[in-house]
């Protein structure tokens, strides 16, 4: 099993699909169509990019994201209490 060092972040998120859930939402293309606007930060950048004290923990996934509302940006990735889970 591999472990990924890194977080996935996606621009033009919308609101939750679950009003109840915050984590599960879609995005939409940049494009319209197909071009998602996305990309990986790797795990000793998050803190430098992303205020790391936003983010919440998702118990059903066990992992943990941050949502960025005036941006529209959704970020997760691992950390130690969520590879403590995984392992």
């Amino acid at each position: 099993m591999g472990v990924p060092f890194y977080g996935r972040y996606w621009h033009n998120v919308g609101d939750a699909v679950d009003p109840n859930d915050d984590m599960w939402r879609t995005a939409t293309a940049s494009d319209g169509q197909t071009k998602f606007e996305g990309g990986d930060v790797q795990w000793r950048d998050l803190h430098h990019r992303y205020n790391i004290s936003m983010a919440r923990f998702h118990q059903g996934a066990k992992s943990p994201y941050i949502w960025i509302p005036e941006k529209k940006t959704f970020v997760g990735f691992e950390n130690p209490e969520s590879l403590i889970h995984k392992v």
